[in-house]
C-alpha cells in the first residue's frame, strides 16, 4: 500500500519561501528624482526640472547635488529671492558647504548688501581655511565696505596660500593705501604687476596707483 502523501502545511512539510522587498530609502527616492529632472533639464524642459529638482530636496534636504542644480535654475530665471532661500536652507543643513557661502554671497552683494554679504561668509571661515579663493572674496567684501584693516588681514591669509595671484595682491594694495600704509602699499602694488597675471586694464590701474604713491 502506497504511503500517503504530505498535505500542504502539516508538520514536516517544507516552509514557504517569503520574499521581503526592501523599501527604498529617501535618499534612493530623492537620487531617482534627481535623474528624471536632470533628464528634463538637458531636453529643455525647465519647469519640469525645477520641480524634480525641488521634490529630490523634499525628500533628502541634504542632496546637494540637487539643490546646487535648483540654484542654478532658478538664477538661469532671475528668481533671485528663491535662490538665496534655497542657499540658506543648504547651510542649515549643511554649514560646511563652503560653496552655498559663496554663491549666496555674491547674491546678497549683486543686490547692494555687502554687510549681509560679509555676515554669510564670516559664518562660515572655520570651515574655508583651505580656500584661498573663499577668504579672499571675504577680503574684497570688507574691502567694499571700507573695514580696510580686515580686509588687509584676509588678503594676507588668501595670499600666505596663493601667492601667484596678482588681483588679490591689488585688492590688498588698496586697503593698504586706504590704511595710510603707503609704503606697503607700493610693495603690494609691486607684487601685482609682476605676477604678470593682471588684465591690461588691472596693470595700468596698479601702474595708476604706484604714481600717486611715489
Amino acid at each position: 500500500m502506497a504511503a500517503p502523501k504530505p498535505v500542504a502545511g502539516t508538520a514536516g512539510a517544507e516552509p514557504g519561501i517569503q520574499k521581503q522587498v526592501r523599501q527604498a530609502t529617501s535618499r534612493e527616492l530623492a537620487e531617482n528624482e534627481y535623474r528624471k529632472a536632470a533628464g528634463s533639464l538637458h531636453q529643455g524642459r525647465l519647469a519640469e526640472a525645477q520641480e524634480g529638482f525641488e521634490a529630490a530636496l523634499n525628500l533628502y534636504p541634504g542632496y546637494n547635488g540637487a539643490r546646487q542644480a535648483l540654484v542654478g535654475l532658478l538664477v538661469e530665471a532671475k528668481k533671485l529671492t528663491e535662490a538665496e532661500r534655497v542657499l540658506q536652507e543648504g547651510l542649515a543643513q549643511s554649514p560646511a558647504q563652503i560653496g552655498f557661502a559663496m554663491a549666496l554671497a555674491r547674491l546678497q552683494v549683486d543686490r547692494g548688501d555687502a554687510a549681509q554679504a560679509a555676515a554669510t561668509l564670516r559664518k562660515g571661515i572655520d570651515y574655508a581655511q583651505g580656500s584661498p579663493e573663499y577668504i579672499a572674496f571675504l577680503a574684497a567684501v570688507l574691502q567694499r565696505l571700507g573695514r580696510h584693516e580686515e580686509a588687509i588681514e584676509h588678503f594676507q591669509a588668501a595670499l600666505r596660500q596663493k601667492l601667484a595671484s596678482g588681483v588679490w595682491w591689488l585688492g590688498l594694495g588698496i586697503s593698504l593705501q586706504a590704511a595710510n600704509r603707503a609704503a606697503d602699499a607700493q610693495d603690494a602694488f609691486r607684487r601685482a604687476r609682476a605676477t604678470n597675471n593682471l588684465s591690461p586694464e588691472l596693470s595700468a590701474f596698479a601702474e595708476q596707483r604706484l604714481k600717486q604713491l611715489q
